[in-house]
């Protein structure tokens, strides 16, 4: 995919490939599919079982138990939704194999990590995102009560 300067310029290529990193990233899946030119290709997860019954449910074509395996797969960013303690290292095999990263929180559980993942998306030039899930906060949690 080339760095982030090509998102801004409007040349990226015709269908973007993402892979999901734990079963909590399936909370993505929706707003994927709703995007033009995006396709959920893979997904990883330590729990056999689930990744059988995500991949039928819906219709993702690959499923991978190890990370490093689906960093392997033709994948153009990684969604990381894994315990909190794999973020970083997760985050830094995907940008040193040429993944663009979008993470749930936390980014890291150390100072260090914080500085090694900005050295890593730097030096990789690919785009890194920090994901914020606000649907538990009452303000939210409110308008979903008035909606229903």
């Amino acid at each position: 995919m080339g760095n982030h300067n090509e998102f801004m310029k409007g040349t990226v290529p015709r269908m973007i490939r993402i892979g999901i990193a734990g079963g909590r990233g399936l909370s993505t899946l929706m707003g994927f599919r709703a995007m033009d030119g995006v396709e959920v290709a893979a997904v990883c997860d330590l729990n056999e079982s689930l990744l059988e019954r995500v991949c039928r449910e819906h219709g993702i074509p690959r499923a991978y138990r190890v990370f490093e395996d689906m960093l392997e797969a033709d994948i153009d960013a990684v969604v990381i939704a894994t315990p909190m303690q794999l973020h970083v290292p997760q985050a830094l095999a995907a940008l040193q194999a040429g993944k663009h990263v979008l993470s749930e929180v936390t980014a890291a559980v150390t100072m260090d990590e914080l500085w090694w993942l900005i050295e890593a998306v730097e030096k990789s030039g690919k785009v890194y995102m920090l994901a914020e899930n606000y649907c538990y906060i009452p303000e939210v949690q409110l308008v979903k009560s008035l909606v229903q």
